[in-house]
């Protein structure tokens, strides 16, 4: 006869863990539904405090429009080196040919007048 005592036991026993799980399961469920519900507000108040301490007054187009300009001058300014080198190299060279010449034809000049 104690069989069915056992059994009343483990059916009480079940009936309690399927009590359990059902009001953690309901549990969870609201603890899931209100975190949907809050996550995107909670997310949008993040970046928009992101966007306020990374751009000034969170102007991010200004902030991109900004550091293109930078870019720009920065290229500009590159250019302006390069072509002023390459100007630079080539006034050398025909500086530097011009008076080869000329001391050549200052060299030229005294042979002719020692041969007098």
């Amino acid at each position: 006869m104690d069989e069915p005592r056992t059994e009343r036991a483990n059916e009480m026993a079940l009936i309690a863990l399927v009590t359990r799980v059902h009001e953690d399961v309901k549990a969870l469920n609201a603890a899931l539904t209100t975190h949907i519900k809050d996550e995107p507000e909670a997310l949008k108040a993040h970046i928009d405090k992101v966007l306020i301490l990374a751009f000034p007054e969170g102007d991010v187009y200004g902030h991109r429009v900004a550091h293109e300009a930078q870019i720009r001058a920065v290229l500009a300014k590159a250019e302006f080196w390069k072509m002023l080198r390459d100007k630079l190299a080539g006034a050398g060279l025909l500086g530097l040919s011009g008076l080869l010449l000329s001391m050549l034809w200052i060299g030229f000049q005294a042979n002719l007048h020692k041969g007098n």
